[in-house]
């Protein structure tokens, strides 16, 4: 159970490492304005918030599920909050909207195109 708990901000943060990846790749390849990398952004910061959530989360109950057999019982929940962890959903949240203001820019940017 506690390898299933920890498993999904680790999945997560190795997706959003192979998002980041390929966002690199476009970018070698020249497309810069370009969808793909606006939604590969959106992604990215999706997943870097996921991760960081989860994580948080995994961390409150990591120690409930470690003492579940415990004679004295279970231990409660704990809640702590890590720096790095909340800095890094904020960070996610900011590749998130920066993904999405990208989008909106390169939907004007054409839709002014076709007008000229």
């Amino acid at each position: 159970m506690f390898f299933c708990v920890w498993l999904v901000p680790t999945a997560l943060g190795w997706l959003a490492y192979l998002t980041g990846a390929s966002l690199l790749w476009l970018l070698r390849a020249g497309a810069v304005f370009d969808q793909r990398i606006a939604c590969r952004l959106v992604w990215m910061g999706l997943l870097i918030f996921g991760s960081a959530t989860t994580s948080l989360l995994a961390g409150a109950v990591g120690p409930m599920i470690r003492s579940w057999h415990n004679a004295g019982g279970p231990l409660p929940l704990r809640f702590w909050y890590d720096s790095g962890n909340l800095g890094l959903a904020f960070s996610g949240l900011a590749f998130f909207f920066l993904g999405l203001v990208m989008r909106e820019a390169i939907r004007i940017a054409r839709e002014n195109e076709e007008f000229v």
